[in-house]
């Protein structure tokens, strides 16, 4: 993997930021934010949308990850406001794979879908707002999802998709996390905050990844958390 990678994530998860620095990355933190639940609450996912390899959608919530991203070249756009009722809560909730983009197009950003359609992207529509947490991108037609309608669009859309069970991923209050919520694609490999196999689907997914020529790294010996994914911008 790349040195020249820098890697944003919740801040209340020091050990997920060491664990990454070890492996040569670079991290940033994301702020809590009181405005949103508090499991949530500082979670990349729920502040934060990469529209490009060069351009960020930010919520007005993070000014000091503000100054980071601008210092490392990239250009921050400011987001829409949050609250912490759903739908409210997922403006920046939508993922981006190669020429293509995840959202339910009535709660994501409107800059969002009009940067990505500008480009060219095509939009996959769904009904799920927290449509980045329940994605784990593995390459640019392939996803792992364990949300029904995703996989449905997914599929229709021309994309390989592994539909796995529901649960068995941790996060405070809630009765699970999602699978983008502990998982990231970083240059060759994709990387998990705990062990696959702590999930009754996790062997699938290994192969899945694998016979994608892809590697696998797994951050930690325990369970898979939900720390609101990982936002990559190689350099």
């Amino acid at each position: 993997m790349s040195v020249k990678v820098t890697i944003v994530l919740s801040e209340e998860h020091p050990q997920f930021h060491a664990a990454l620095r070890r492996r040569g990355m670079h991290t940033l933190a994301v702020r809590r934010c009181d405005l949103l639940d508090s499991p949530v609450a500082s979670h990349a996912d729920m502040q934060l949308l990469a529209l490009d390899t060069k351009t960020v959608l930010l919520s007005p919530y993070q000014p000091e990850l503000k100054v980071q991203l601008s210092q490392l070249g990239l250009t921050v756009l400011t987001g829409p406001t949050l609250e912490k009722e759903y739908p409210r809560d997922v403006p920046y909730n939508a993922v981006r794979l190669g020429n293509n983009y995840i959202c339910n197009h009535k709660m994501v950003s409107t800059v969002a879908r009009s940067h990505w359609q500008k480009l060219g992207c095509r939009e996959i529509a769904v009904k799920q707002g927290y449509a980045s947490c329940s994605t784990c991108v593995v390459d640019e037609r392939s996803i792992i999802t364990a949300d029904a309608g995703i996989a449905r669009a997914a599929t229709a859309a021309g994309l390989c998709v592994l539909q796995i069970r529901p649960g068995f991923i941790q996060i405070p209050k809630y009765d699970t996390g999602f699978i983008g919520g502990c998982s990231g694609r970083i240059d060759d490999a994709v990387i998990f905050t705990g062990k696959l196999e702590s999930h009754p689907d996790g062997a699938q997914m290994r192969s899945f990844i694998r016979i994608r020529n892809l590697q696998i790294v797994e951050l930690a010996d325990g369970p898979l958390i939900d720390i609101g994914g990982m936002i990559v911008f190689s350099f």
